[in-house]
């Protein structure tokens, strides 16, 4: 896990850990990996379209790409996250964004809250995009 770890680390996760015992990221992290990912600096351009693509069809599309999609917004690559813990659901959702509003990358981590909140705050944030 130290590999991985490092690995991470050279893509902007200077945060995360992938020790067994204890992992964990920030959104800043998860952000900066899905910009290079997105940019084309992490993998050959064969290999990124394939994940970009398995990413955009994930069975888990209550989140972002819930709330990209009330606004009319394009794919969505997401990755999520979930757990449970004493205070409620851990809902994570990080994203790569292809809306007409803008292209951008997005994170939304959460505790306690539910896939709708996640949904509710990406399509306000993607309406905002357009705003600006």
């Amino acid at each position: 896990f130290v590999g991985l770890t490092e690995t991470g680390r050279e893509f902007g996760g200077a945060e995360t850990s992938f020790s067994p015992d204890n992992m964990l990221t920030s959104s800043r992290n998860l952000a900066n990996l899905l910009e290079n990912l997105a940019r084309g600096k992490l993998m050959n351009a064969q290999n990124q379209q394939n994940l970009l693509t398995l990413m955009q069809q994930q069975e888990y599309r209550d989140g972002i790409p819930a709330g990209i999609a009330k606004n009319g917004g394009g794919p969505v690559a997401d990755k999520v996250g979930f757990a449970n813990d004493y205070n409620g659901p851990i809902l994570n959702d990080a994203a790569i964004v292809d809306s007409p509003n803008g292209n951008y990358v997005l994170v939304i981590m959460t505790n306690g809250y539910s896939w709708a909140f996640i949904a509710n705050l990406a399509q306000w944030i993607d309406a905002e995009m357009s705003a600006n």
